[in-house]
């Protein structure tokens, strides 16, 4: 791992999250479970692709690259029951895929690093901790690898 790899995941660790990785390819209708009129528009900008299935009798499969990390954290999370083992807090690094003008079917990918809680719902004020905890620990992490200009405003 390079040096600043080792220090953000130093950093990290200091603050309690754990790492999570996800699936670089996913089935499409994880991604399109969204609502409105924007969910449609944002699918038109995945990179997706029919699976033949392997034998005859298969059926193929929509796969999407991931577009962004959320969805795969919160399949991830639910499926392997992850609060059963403690962990509530998660980071992510990782590329994302979008076409950036899905007329000419150019693409783009970016990484995305991003961090997240297991949510509560109706605790707003837990909440708020936690994204100034968050908000803390990327400023930390920015100021650990030597990464200056930024704003915290």
């Amino acid at each position: 791992m390079e040096l600043r790899g080792v220090r953000r995941a130093r950093c990290v660790r200091a603050y309690n999250f754990q790492e999570i990785r996800t699936p670089i390819f996913e089935s499409t209708e994880l991604f399109a479970r969204g609502v409105g009129e924007e969910t449609g528009h944002r699918l038109q900008r995945n990179v997706h692709w029919e699976d033949r299935g392997r034998a005859e009798s298969d059926k193929g499969n929509s796969l999407t690259l991931r577009p962004e990390n959320t969805a795969g954290v919160v399949r991830a999370y639910i499926e392997h029951k992850l609060w059963d083992r403690g962990l509530n807090k998660l980071y992510y690094i990782g590329p994302q895929f979008r076409r950036e003008r899905p007329q000419k079917a150019a693409t783009a990918s970016s990484i995305n690093r991003g961090g997240s809680h297991r949510p509560r719902i109706g605790r707003q004020r837990i909440s708020r901790r936690r994204d100034c905890e968050v908000l803390e620990m990327l400023a930390t992490v920015l100021d650990r690898l030597g990464i200056t200009g930024w704003n915290s405003n």
